[in-house]
């Protein structure tokens, strides 16, 4: 795991995910990677993202592609924060409606345990 952005994702969410200056982070919405398209390069504007757009939008610039091979948002995300797929996919998809709290709650388990807890 790479603790390093989990903890970035984890200080986000805790404080409010609030927009962050210089980025396209407009605020948190677990139901969205980003409100654009794949094929798109990043918005210039901010808008909101989910724990997997957190990641990717804090490391890929303004206007730039990002290319792992399936061109996968969840396959991007995985790889910068060190996850297996079991780990990924339980920590993207989870609860819709999840608030900024329990999503950081849930990677503070994560990095505690390896486990991806909604419930926590």
């Amino acid at each position: 795991m790479n603790i390093k952005n989990l903890t970035k994702a984890v200080q986000w969410l805790e404080g409010d995910a609030k927009p962050v200056e210089g980025t396209i982070i407009g605020g948190f919405d677990m139901s969205v990677y980003f409100h654009d398209t794949p094929d798109e390069a990043t918005p210039a504007c901010q808008t909101t993202c989910c724990i997997a757009g957190f990641i990717i939008a804090n490391t890929i610039k303004r206007g730039e592609h990002f290319d792992n091979g399936d061109n996968s948002y969840a396959t991007t995300a995985k790889k910068l924060y060190g996850l297996t797929d079991n780990q990924a996919f339980s920590l993207f998809h989870g609860p819709r409606r999840a608030t900024p709290a329990q999503a950081a709650r849930c990677i503070r388990n994560l990095i505690d345990t390896g486990r991806v807890d909604w419930c926590y």
